[in-house]
C-alpha cells in the first residue's frame, strides 16, 4: 500500500469524498511541513497496528533488520515479517492488518466469481460453457437459500465440514444423480482451485469432500424408443429428407442422412467441406465444427448466441478420419448437383446460421411421417447401437465413434433398434 492510500485508510473520517484533503489543506497552506506530516502519518499507523498486532516487534541490533511474527489465516500457522527499519515493517504490518491483504481476507465466494468467470471463458475452448456455468451458478448458488452462507462466508474461513453438509443438503433437495452433482459442485470446487492456483488460498478444502454412493438417486436407462430411431424409421426419414432435398432444392436436408449414415455430431456435420471426404480411403475427415459463440454484457446479461466454423472438436478431440459407405459420396454429389443448379460455388457442404435449422426439419419430418420427434443427436445413438447390434467389432465401433473408452460407447450409446414384433420373432427363432 502506498502512502496516498494509507492517508485515506487513517484519515477516512477527516472529509467524505477526499478523506486526504484535510492533510492536503494544512501542507498546501504551511500549517504543517512534510517532515511533520510524515511523522502524523508514521505516528497513526503504529497506533493502529499496536491496536491488533499481539507480537512482539524487535531489531537485530543497530542498523539491521527488524522482525515480528504473524498469524496466517490461511493456514493458521504464524509467519515472519521483516523490514528494513522500525517504519517499513509497521508499514508492512498496516498493509497486512488493514490494506490489500485484509481485503482479500474478507472476500467471497459471491465477489471471486465474476473474475473465475472471465478466466474461464478466456480459457475454455468452447464458450457456451460459461452460459452454462453461469446458469448452474444463479441455480444452485445465488438463487439458492441453502448455498447462501457458502456464498457470504470469507473464502479463507470456508471449512470442509461446512461444504460437505451443504452438499449433503443440496443432493436431498435436487434428489441428485452423480452428475447431476458433478454439475452443481463443479463451479464451486474449480473456483477454489483458481483461488488456490492464484495464491489467494493455500488449499482446496471442498477436495476433502466424499459424498457417500448411497445417498445419489439411482439412474435407469433411458428405454430404447426415446433414444434411438428404428430401423424402418430411419429408413423413412432418410428417404423423405433426401425427397425434400430434392424438391425444394434445398441441400442442408442432406444434413440429416449423413447424420444417421456417419454417426457426426450435428455441429460436426455442419462443419464437413467437400475436401473432407476421401473416395480413395472411403472415409471422411472430422476436425471442424459449428460452435455456438456467448458473450457476456457489463449487466451480467448475456449476448444473443451466435455461431462460428471452428477448427476444433467436443473435448478438444484429436481430428481423424472415420470410414463412411459408399452412399455418402452419393449424398456428397446431391448436394453438388443442387449447389449447381443454384449456381452456387463454396467449400463448405452446408450453409446455415444455426444447428437449430436442421433440427427443425427433422422435427418436421417426424410429424409428417407420425414418428415421435428425437433430436438429432439420437442420430448418432442410432448410428452406434445399428453397427453393434448388427454384429461389429465393438472397438471398431468405438473408434468409430471416437469414444476414448469403449464403457462410453457401451453405457450411453447402446440401444435396441428392432421393432418388439422383430424382437419377438428373434426370440422364436433362437428359442
Amino acid at each position: 500500500m502506498d502512502k496516498k492510500e494509507m492517508i485515506k485508510l487513517l484519515f477516512e473520517t477527516a472529509h467524505e469524498d477526499d478523506p486526504s484533503s484535510t492533510l492536503a489543506f494544512l501542507t498546501e497552506t504551511g500549517i504543517l511541513d512534510e517532515g511533520s506530516m510524515s511523522k502524523i502519518i508514521d505516528m497513526k499507523i503504529k497506533k493502529a497496528v499496536d491496536a491488533v498486532h499481539n507480537h512482539r516487534i524487535s531489531c537485530a541490533g543497530e542498523g539491521k533488520r527488524w522482525f515480528t511474527r504473524v498469524n496466517d489465516p490461511l493456514t493458521g500457522k504464524s509467519k515472519t515479517f521483516a523490514g528494513s527499519s522500525e517504519t517499513n515493517i509497521y508499514e508492512r504490518l498496516y498493509d497486512f492488518y488493514y490494506g490489500a491483504e485484509q481485503q482479500n481476507r474478507k472476500k467471497t465466494l459471491l465477489d471471486y466469481y465474476p473474475d473465475w468467470l472471465k478466466y474461464k471463458m478466456s480459457t475454455d475452448i468452447k464458450s457456451n460453457s460459461a452460459k452454462r456455468y453461469d446458469q448452474d451458478f444463479r441455480r444452485y448458488y445465488k438463487e439458492e437459500p441453502l448455498s447462501q452462507e457458502i456464498l457470504k462466508t470469507p473464502v479463507c474461513e470456508l471449512k470442509t465440514s461446512t461444504l460437505k453438509t451443504w452438499a449433503y443438503q443440496m443432493i436431498k433437495k435436487y434428489d441428485m444423480d452423480r452428475k447431476q452433482y458433478g454439475n452443481c459442485v463443479l463451479i464451486l470446487n474449480q473456483m477454489l482451485e483458481y483461488l488456490v492456483e492464484n495464491e489467494i488460498l493455500k488449499t482446496n478444502v471442498f477436495s476433502a469432500v466424499k459424498i457417500k454412493k448411497n445417498v445419489f438417486r439411482r439412474t435407469t436407462k433411458e428405454p430404447a424408443e426415446t433414444q434411438v430411431f428404428q430401423k424402418r424409421e430411419r429408413a423413412a426419414i432418410i428417404d423423405l429428407a433426401i425427397q425434400r432435398a430434392l424438391q425444394k432444392k434445398d441441400e442442408s436436408f442432406l444434413a440429416i442422412p449423413l447424420m444417421f449414415m456417419t454417426g457426426l455430431r450435428i455441429d460436426e456435420c455442419l462443419a464437413l467441406s467437400f475436401a473432407d471426404f476421401d473416395l480413395e480411403k472411403h472415409a471422411v475427415f472430422v476436425h471442424a465444427s459449428l460452435s455456438a459463440v456467448e458473450a457476456i454484457n457489463q449487466d451480467g446479461t448475456w449476448e444473443t448466441r451466435r455461431y462460428v466454423y471452428n477448427d476444433y472438436l467436443k473435448g478438444n478431440a484429436e481430428p481423424s478420419y472415420i470410414d463412411v459407405p459408399d452412399i455418402c459420396f452419393e449424398y456428397v454429389d446431391m448436394i453438388k448437383g443442387i449447389l449447381k443448379s443454384k449456381g452456387i460455388k463454396r467449400s463448405l457442404l452446408f450453409d446455415v446460421k444455426t444447428p437449430n435449422n436442421i433440427e427443425m426439419k427433422l422435427y418436421r419430418i417426424c410429424d409428417s411421417l407420425n414418428i415421435t420427434r428425437r433430436s438429432p443427436h439420437k442420430t448418432r445413438k442410432t448410428y452406434i447401437s445399428t453397427l453393434i447390434n448388427e454384429g461389429m467389432d465393438m472397438d471398431y465401433v468405438r473408434t468409430q465413434a471416437r469414444h476414448k473408452d469403449l464403457n462410453t460407447t457401451l453405457r450411453s450409446y447402446v440401444y435396441s433398434t428392432a421393432t418388439n414384433e422383430e424382437k419377438i420373432a428373434a426370440l422364436n427363432q433362437v428359442l
